[in-house]
């Protein structure tokens, strides 16, 4: 059905301009503050109510940004714009997007939507990115690189955003306490395999995947008196102390087993 891009309206439409002409979406929703003073009138205003400022003038002003992207039909003001009443509650803030996001979902798969956070106050942004990780979202930035050193600006890009360390920390903080409380060690190791052939993993997040995976895959062999198919993946482990302990205990309890069966 094609693409669809989220994005969070502020002060200035050069960013929105950049994102749309860079990702070049079928579907923009525009995510603006309500009232008089808010940012739905660069987008929903009469006129030329975009305005760009430098060193606090007017540069450059011009139609509403769906006339100015040239959305022409593609744009429903009725679908398209998600007004925030008040953009400073996260509540309100991420109640909104998640809301739009559930939405789109019923007629467009995940993979077809895409978040630039750029825009919006700063309640606005952290909502939406919040929203575009929950959902398994791509989620990009809009910038304008810093100068260097002989103060030359580069013109604004829009990148992705790496978010695979926050999405397995929070991946991992959800499931893994609530199966290892359970003792459900297979349905432990069936999620952490799936994070590591589910989305491209940094070094460090690989590492402690791997690692946790091991952990379950041990104490799922002592549940089933494997006890030497524990031992063997626990003795690698032994640097942290916790599974030293365990691993002590291990080997009391194969100890004790040979003594009563040299098999």
């Amino acid at each position: 059905m094609g693409k669809v891009l989220l994005v969070t309206v502020g002060g200035s439409p050069q960013p929105i301009i950049t994102s749309v002409q860079t990702l070049k979406p079928d579907r923009v929703i525009f995510l603006c503050s309500g009232g008089s003073k808010g940012s739905q009138s660069q987008v929903l205003g009469d006129g030329k109510p975009c305005k760009i400022f430098k060193n606090g003038k007017i540069e450059k002003e011009f139609h509403n940004l769906p006339t100015h992207l040239s959305l022409g039909e593609l744009f429903d003001p009725q679908q398209d714009v998600i007004l925030i009443d008040d953009p400073d509650d996260p509540s309100e803030c991420y109640g909104s997007v998640t809301g739009a996001i559930r939405d789109l979902l019923k007629n467009y798969d995940k993979q077809e939507l895409m978040a630039d956070y750029t825009g919006g106050t700063k309640t606005m942004s952290l909502s939406l990115a919040m929203a575009a990780m929950d959902y398994e979202i791509a989620l990009y930035l809009t910038t304008r690189p810093r100068p260097d050193l002989k103060g030359i600006e580069s013109d604004e890009r829009t990148e992705m955003v790496s978010t695979s360390l926050i999405d397995v920390d929070r991946k991992i903080e959800h499931f893994l306490p609530v199966f290892l409380c359970q003792y459900n060690y297979p349905a432990a190791i069936a999620q952490l395999e799936n994070l590591l052939i589910s989305m491209p993993l940094l070094a460090e997040s690989k590492r402690r995947v791997r690692q946790l995976l091991d952990y379950c895959k041990a104490f799922d062999f002592w549940d089933r008196f494997d006890h030497s198919g524990a031992w063997n993946l626990l003795q690698n482990l032994m640097a942290n102390s916790e599974i030293r302990s365990f691993g002590l205990s291990l080997k009391r309890v194969m100890q004790s087993r040979e003594d009563i069966d040299e098999d």
